[in-house]
């Protein structure tokens, strides 16, 4: 079984580093950061640095090895260029007395030698044959085809040209990462600096370009060996550039000023042009620097987006409705305001503000030419209980007349009449079908699906249509403050208030707003589904006060700065909120969701940081009255879980997890280290500690073990997910019995154990319900019900936010 220490690198793997580091021989710096040998091509021989980044990113991307720890005998330095290649090998113990090599220092450059080019190679063969996967001839055996000769031959002192450094290079990719390295030539625009690194600026992409010297190639085109957005290796590319689908901003004489990839550049022209051009998409191809041959491509159409994903976009047109395939080298440009590049979540369904350029009955470009209006939203309609997307069978009415509506067929429906779509349907076998009732308020009704209050209606349209030719999936698109209708009651009770559900319809209009941005549902034609996985919608019936909520807040949105938050909410508080970066483990604070103490008179005596355990301990066992949320039920909760029943809970949950995150579910291994690797059972649960708490008490790392394995959990969510209730009754602060639960209410929980009739039980006391992170829904009540305005609870729960709007 292959596993991944906790730093993405693994043990055995990282012996194809020592050739940088055997017999003594030390990997030699060159301190100014340049590159040298087979990356500038500057040198005839290539630098160790060079080497050891290249062979290490065969095996492992980037962002691994950026986890790796630095030696702490070096003067490494975080932005040396090379540190973090250096940082893999201490990691894993070749470096210093682990590895059984004597400590060493970096200093000037040194090239690598045919010697220790051997015991790479041996190193490669010994790991790739450990794994059953090849015989050590096959490597030697590539490698002296290529090369007309047998490298054991060579002698030790021999230095490795980069001509043959690049031979034996492309053997070891085809050997090893054929799957991982591609070959791309790439036309260099211009350089950029980011927290993360120094990036070129390509036609194709932003590429790390660590150790090179990219000033010489700017304006030219390169061939470049790359692993994801990483440059292994580059050289001058021979012969003429295209330029594929350039926004060409202006062109005049032998001047032409372009736009690609977020870059503004003007470019030269061997002739002059026979007429001026500007605004306009076409190919431009480049030889010695200059511009010799530029192709326009003027066929421009217009419609509403139905659909998009990575292969073709659905246009709704006056001819009807058109599949368009993309270009492979397809382009989105905001052509309104300033130009900009835009990533192709910019192309949004159910709008007409874009326009596309086609060529050869695809889809080149395209232009996107106004600013988002939210006017209207797409709505994903999931099947009973909120399982899948997929419907087998359709069946709604509606209590007015309507009409259904497929390609250019329009049939006339009296209220009360049931229609049935199936699979099979011809309705679907070529077009969408519309469902819109005939009166300006009337709602369709879903006899196909059961909610919360019985068979859902909605407002706007309804859309059927067969996805991949095999199940029927459901669009609902309405007015976008509408859908806030079907949204407000069915995340916060409508007996709340009207207050405290002005409170929520900001926060939803907010969450609904970015996500209806994020554009995650194209490749359906939606923007959102009506699940928890967006917002819950239509699981109970709109009524006055929640229609109200959303009226007297019309296009109210929570800004910071420039942007419209994710307001995030949950249900109950502990006394306590949590921070966006710990529950979902980021390094990057969001400060509007701070985690902050909900007391009504300030910070509560003596008690400013609840990470230690005996604090929180002391907190979760009280019953304070004088926070927002105390008079609520979920404020304090118990549950007792046995042995038994957490061992399937956690062997139910641990392997889905793994998969979804392997860093965030890591096993003790023999040395008493935990490592990412695969875990489908720890066998029966004997212990678990809380091995990580937040500043407001929220539990973020906890040790399970177990009588096979122990396992460390990461995340909120995680452990919420594998210490589950499944079938324990929890207990509230009123008294009042909760059972089948498939999460722990919150992760602000203190854990003992104790045993009855020989069996072990494990008492979870905790409080609150949900992740924590921005408003509590039962708080926001509590404050309205004090009399404190929805504009001052937003204020309170969302630090720095001012309140904005999303129409003009």
């Amino acid at each position: 079984m292959k596993r991944r220490k906790i730093v993405a690198l693994t043990a055995a793997s990282v012996l194809i580093f020592a050739v940088l580091f055997i017999r003594g021989v030390y990997l030699k710096i060159n301190p100014s950061g340049q590159g040298g040998g087979s990356i500038t091509m500057e040198d005839d021989y290539v630098i160790k640095a060079d080497a050891a980044r290249m062979v290490s990113l065969l095996f492992y991307s980037r962002n691994e090895l950026l986890q790796a720890e630095k030696p702490p005998y070096t003067d490494l330095e975080s932005n040396d260029w090379y540190s973090k290649y250096v940082a893999g090998l201490y990691n894993m113990g070749f470096i210093g007395e682990a590895g059984g090599i004597e400590q060493g220092q970096y200093g000037p450059d040194e090239y690598i030698t045919g010697g220790e080019l051997n015991s790479l190679m041996d190193r490669i063969c010994a790991y790739m044959e450990n794994q059953e996967e090849w015989k050590d001839s096959e490597l030697y055996d590539s490698l002296q085809k290529s090369l007309g000769e047998d490298i054991r031959e060579w002698e030790d002192g021999k230095l490795l040209t980069r001509e043959l450094w690049r031979k034996i290079l492309d053997v070891m990719i085809e050997k090893l990462a054929a799957d991982r390295i591609k070959e791309q030539t790439l036309f260099i625009l211009d350089k950029k600096s980011s927290d993360s690194g120094e990036k070129l600026v390509t036609d194709k992409g932003d590429y790390y370009y660590e150790g090179f010297d990219s000033g010489k190639y700017k304006m030219q085109s390169i061939t470049a060996l790359v692993r994801d957005n990483t440059i292994l290796i580059l050289e001058p590319a021979d012969g003429e550039t295209i330029l594929h689908n350039v926004w060409i901003e202006q062109g005049e004489g032998l001047k032409l000023d372009v736009f690609l990839n977020g870059t503004r550049m003007s470019m030269s022209l061997e002739d002059p042009l026979s007429e001026d051009m500007e605004r306009v998409v076409g190919d431009i191809s480049l030889s010695s620097g200059k511009v010799v041959k530029i192709q326009i491509k003027p066929e421009i159409i217009t419609g509403k987006v139905l659909a998009s994903d990575q292969d073709s976009i659905t246009l709704e047109t006056e001819d009807g409705e058109t599949v368009y395939p993309l270009d492979t080298e397809f382009k989105i440009y905001r052509v309104y305001d300033e130009t900009a590049s835009e990533p192709a979540r910019g192309i949004l369904v159910g709008y007409k503000n874009t326009e596309f350029v086609v060529a050869d009955r695809m889809i080149c470009a395209a232009l996107i030419n106004s600013s988002l209006k939210a006017e209207n939203i797409r709505v994903l309609i999931k099947n009973d209980g909120f399982q899948d997307i997929y419907h087998n069978t359709v069946k709604v009415t509606s209590d007015t007349d309507f009409t259904v509506t497929y390609g250019k067929t329009v049939k006339e429906c009296s209220a009360g009449k049931t229609v049935t779509i199936t699979t099979d349907s011809k309705m679907v076998s070529k077009n969408r079908v519309l469902i819109r009732s005939k009166e300006k308020d009337g709602k369709i009704k879903l006899l196909s699906v059961k909610r919360n209050s019985g068979n859902p209606e909605y407002r706007g349209v309804m859309e059927i249509s067969l996805y991949d030719n095999k199940q029927l999936i459901i669009v609902n698109e309405l007015p976008f403050e509408e859908y806030l209708y079907g949204v407000v009651p069915s995340e916060m009770p409508s007996g709340y208030g009207v207050e405290a559900l002005k409170v929520q319809a900001v926060c939803a209009r907010s969450y609904a707003y970015n996500q209806l941005l994020s554009n995650s549902c194209s490749q359906y034609g939606a923007h959102v589904d009506d699940s928890v996985s967006y917002q819950v919608y239509n699981n109970m019936p709109e009524n006055e006060e929640t229609i109200i909520a959303v009226k007297e807040t019309h296009g109210q949105v929570l800004r910071y700065g420039d942007s419209v938050i994710t307001a995030y909410y949950f249900s109950t508080s502990c006394g306590h909120t949590s921070s966006a970066d710990e529950v979902w483990i980021s390094t990057k604070k969001v400060p509007y969701l701070e985690g902050a103490w909900q007391t009504k008179t300030g910070l509560p005596k003596n008690r400013t940081d609840l990470s230690g355990e005996e604090a929180f301990r002391e907190f979760i066992n009280e019953k304070p009255d004088d926070t927002y949320d105390s008079s609520y039920s979920w404020f304090r909760w118990n549950v007792e879980i046995s042995a038994d029943a957490l061992k399937e809970s956690v062997d139910n949950a641990v392997s889905q997890r793994y998969k979804a995150n392997p860093n965030l579910v890591l096993t003790k291994n023999e040395a008493g280290e935990y490592e990412s690797c695969p875990v489908d059972s720890i066998g029966a649960v004997r212990n678990i500690t809380v091995s990580s708490r937040q500043t407001g008490g929220i539990a973020t790392q906890a040790i399970i073990e177990g009588s096979e394995k122990t396992i460390k959990v990461i995340s909120e969510y995680n452990i919420r997910t594998l210490l589950a209730p499944l079938n324990d009754v929890i207990v509230r602060q009123d008294g009042s019995r909760v059972n089948g639960l498939s999460m722990l209410p919150s992760a602000f929980f203190a854990v003992d154990k104790k045993t009855e009739d020989d069996q072990q039980i494990f008492v979870f006391n905790g409080g609150g319900y949900g992740h924590g992170v921005g408003m509590s829904q039962n708080g926001a009540k509590a404050m309205a019900d004090e009399g404190c305005g929805y504009e001052d609870i937003l204020k309170h729960y969302y630090q720095g936010i001012e309140i904005g709007y999303i129409y003009e």
